[in-house]
């Protein structure tokens, strides 16, 4: 055990394959940082500062172990920031939803629109299912009117 850990401290000799490798993990992560998708309040500029980071830190023929490390904190640098990303876009879709079947409810209701722009608009912007819930409420609201 004493062996394996005394070989992950020492630097490693740098052979053509290594250094293509490195070069290739350079690239990648400086197009993860620079091509990072900012929405709303997800914050960009610290993702791209913690990516920076470790990119500096394996550009000086880093020790094995601390490539694990870097490689441990970027995957979870990315890891969080895709999970922020990824409920800032959900929450946003949720709400341009509620917006298109408020706006919808109220054209529906309102005794000029026409039911074939409607229907229009609603197979255009909404998924089936919330097609239907708004047609089934439509439904109840003219039974209701007769």
């Amino acid at each position: 055990m004493r062996n394996m850990v005394d070989q992950l401290a020492k630097p490693v000799a740098t052979t053509p394959e290594l250094e293509a490798w490195m070069q290739l993990t350079d690239l990648t992560m400086a197009a993860v940082s620079d091509h990072a998708v900012q929405i709303g309040d997800v914050e960009v500029e610290p993702f791209r500062r913690r990516l920076q980071e470790s990119i500096d830190a394996l550009k000086s023929r880093p020790t094995p172990a601390q490539v694990l490390v870097a490689a441990g904190s970027l995957s979870q640098a990315i890891m969080n920031y895709s999970g922020q990303t990824q409920r800032r876009v959900d929450f946003l879709l949720g709400e341009s939803r509620s917006l298109i079947n408020m706006l919808l409810t109220h054209l529906a209701e309102t005794p000029v629109a026409s039911e074939v722009s409607v229907r229009a608009l609603g197979e255009a912007v909404l998924p089936a299912r919330e097609r239907a819930a708004h047609a089934d409420a439509e439904g109840s609201r003219t039974s209701r009117a007769d």
